[in-house]
């Protein structure tokens, strides 16, 4: 072979491949050995060898992936500049300001979007978890199926949408309910939207809307049932009565109230009214609840009772009055469920929570406009304007026409979408693929992955990963390895090891549970009208008369061993007087002024306890320990809890008393009925049939 030169060898690889490499870069770069290398980039050398540069943006990615999935803060350019820089800082690299983190950001910004801080409240982000609604819509699948409102799907109902096949008109029966504020303050001007643009002109001073201010907020309460249908609003607004008779509700309220069309329970649709409740701070506590559960809900299902296809279940959130025992009861025994949600997910989970936003938009858009037309004559807001907001309609002093806030929230295809968006019905567990849902790593207690309760464990086990190796190698050349080093957020299982339906264990746990948060972890969000709820609060008291009995009885024995211990002083001494002082020893008259005096023992000074006894009243005679008290502490030291010992029993009783002095209002086929009935609990009685359930 010819032999070629230099030049004309680059030449030819020059116009074989595209490129234009100078002779003399090849001839260097042969010299020093460097084949198979590509050119160096032009311009100024960098700090970083590339693999250092390369750990450094895998280290730099993953810190902030695990730190977003922690969801407990979120770190600024500022603050990762003070990390990054801190970290180099080690290996002798000096860097201020944010430049580097800039250039990281720069080069990983296919991983990233830049917003703003979401800022949310801590108690939503550490329970909006996909193991905590993961295993809540698990107990909503069986509490349907055993309460008689679903199947399971079997061949044939592939068409059916999600996991379980509803009954005939079981929708109608399952309903959600929320409330919300009624403020009649509009200063801020949140309504929801774009902010619509106003003009400001150069040098003419002022520029500012008319709104209304006000501090009084009424309640209202909405809701839909999983068919579509809206729920009668309820309004519960402030009086300052104190009795009954006293209470006063404008005529122009309710006259401005709409009823609402819906079937519900009945055998077709009809009108339903609106509902009110008064109390000093217009807001909803246990009583008021029950009211309204009495009033405005078990109206709308007149055929309920507790059997399969008659039961309500009621999805509500974590809010007061939920666990008031009287109202559990007396909704269980008409066949009402009460069933809570994950605590502080509401945004997710609580349907009515979706149709408020845009009632919020709609109403506020009303009370801008209201405030606005009644400024503008002189003329201010007043309570008995909240229907005219929510139902909308023409004011009659300014002639503004309002929308119907609610018919726009609460119309079918906005309550049907609700439903669909939480996944309860039909049961497709829709928010656990919410963006907005935190993961987790959910730890066996052998330390193997429970992969069961959260399908991302793995991804975020890879990241851990990826982060540590990254930092223990820019570790081996000097750099901080704390900096951005950090865990994949875990949880342990025991947390989710929830007790058996029914047992013993689940009693106890309900009954230590003081907390929403701790009453979810001890039923996994089970109806709370259940009998391991009434069982756990039966227990409570139990427990406490037990105690009380226990320490009158010790009370009782130790005042008993003192006044026989002062008589055998007397019998042998006599009464004390003045001059026999001298007569006592010190421990005798201890013993007298235990028993007589009955105050703790400040002096054992013989004249100053003398004294106390000489004045001291005459001793009252104790109140024996009784056989009913012996029987009765007995009883709750072996006994077992029956169905009399329970809220249930108070409350069936009460309604027994109801309904025996309004018999006479039942129908002839009402009155039959009970009667069969009644004649059947006899017959059981007569023939050994149990009367109390042991529950």
């Amino acid at each position: 072979m010819a032999k070629m030169s230099q030049r004309k060898f680059v030449d030819d690889a020059n116009k074989t491949y595209g490129t234009n490499i100078s002779h003399k870069i090849v001839a260097k770069m042969v010299r020093e050995g460097r084949i198979g290398v590509s050119p160096s980039k032009p311009g100024p050398a960098g700090d970083f060898p590339k693999v250092v540069w390369e750990s450094m943006k895998l280290a730099f990615v993953t810190y902030l992936q695990l730190e977003q999935a922690t969801s407990k803060v979120q770190s600024t350019v500022k603050q990762m500049s003070l990390r990054v820089n801190q970290m180099v800082r080690g290996a002798g690299h000096i860097k201020t300001g944010n430049d580097l983190t800039r250039k990281l950001k720069s080069e990983t910004a296919c991983y990233f979007d830049v917003d703003k801080k979401n800022m949310q409240e801590h108690r939503r982000l550490q329970w909006t978890t996909h193991s905590n609604l993961n295993a809540w819509f698990d107990t909503w699948r069986n509490t349907l199926i055993h309460l008689g409102f679903a199947r399971e799907k079997t061949i044939g109902d592939e068409d059916v949408v999600g996991e379980l096949v509803f009954f005939d008109g079981q929708k109608d029966r399952i309903l959600n309910l929320d409330e919300t504020d009624g403020l009649l303050d509009n200063t801020n001007g949140q309504r929801g939207g774009r902010k619509p643009m106003v003009f400001y002109c150069h040098g003419v001073s002022g520029g500012g809307t008319e709104a209304s201010k006000s501090s009084y907020s009424p309640t209202i309460i909405c809701g839909s049932t999983a068919a579509g249908e809206a729920l009668p609003p309820h309004f519960q607004l402030k009086t300052d009565a104190t009795e009954d008779h006293r209470v006063k509700i404008s005529i122009d309220f309710i006259a401005q109230c709409h009823n609402i069309n819906g079937k519900f329970g009945h055998n077709e649709k009809k009108m339903h009214p609106c509902t009110f409740g008064l109390n000093e701070k217009a807001g909803m506590n246990a009583i008021e609840l029950e009211k309204y559960f009495q009033a405005n809900v078990l109206p709308l299902h007149p055929d309920v009772e507790d059997k399969p296809g008659k039961r309500v279940i009621a999805k509500v959130d974590s809010g007061p009055g939920r666990l008031f025992l009287p109202m559990l009861a007396s909704l269980r025994l008409q066949g009402m469920y009460l069933v809570p949600g994950v605590p502080n997910t509401t945004g997710l989970t609580q349907e009515t929570d979706q149709n408020y936003s845009p009632l919020k938009t709609y109403y506020r858009g009303n009370l801008e406009a209201l405030s606005a037309g009644r400024f503008s004559k002189n003329m201010t807001l007043r309570v008995d304007d909240l229907p005219l907001l929510v139902f909308g309609g023409k004011d009659p002093e300014t002639g503004v026409e309002l929308v119907n806030s609610f018919a726009n929230a609460f119309n079918e295809d906005n309550c049907m979408s609700a439903w669909a968006k939480c996944g309860a019905v039909p049961l497709t567990r829709q928010p656990l693929s919410s963006g907005n849902l935190k993961h987790e790593v959910i730890m066996n207690a052998d330390g193997t992955i429970a992969e069961d309760w959260d399908p991302e464990s793995h991804k975020l086990l890879q990241m851990e990963q990826c982060n540590k190796v990254q930092c223990a190698f820019l570790a081996s050349l000097g750099y901080h390895l704390s900096q951005l080093r950090i865990d994949a957020p875990r949880r342990s299982i025991k947390k989710f090891q929830f007790t058996e339906p029914q047992s013993k264990e689940r009693v106890a746990a309900i009954q230590k549970a003081k907390t929403s948060g701790q009453m979810f972890y001890a039923t996994q969000g089970h109806h709370i009208n259940s009998e391991e709820f009434f069982k756990a609060r039966a227990k409570t008291e139990r427990e406490n008369e037990l105690s009380r009995l226990k320490k009158r009885k010790d009370e009782l024995s130790k005042q008993v061993a003192i006044e026989r211990t002062g008589r055998k002083v007397i019998e042998e001494k006599g009464e004390p007087t003045v001059e026999r002082l001298k007569d006592y020893t010190r421990r005798e008259l201890e013993c007298l002024f235990k028993w007589r005096v009955k105050k703790p023992l400040g002096s054992t000074n013989k004249e100053k306890m003398f004294s106390a006894i000489l004045v001291a009243p005459p001793v009252e005679s104790l109140v024996d320990w009784t056989k009913d008290e012996e029987d009765r502490l007995q009883d709750l030291l072996h006994g077992d809890i029956n169905f009399k010992d329970t809220a249930l029993a108070v409350a069936l009783k009460q309604k027994a008393k109801a309904l025996k002095h309004n018999v006479g209002e039942l129908d002839k086929a009402e009155a039959t009925e009970l009667l069969h009935a009644l004649q059947k609990q006899l017959n059981d009685t007569t023939t050994g049939g149990s009367t109390e359930g042991v529950i």
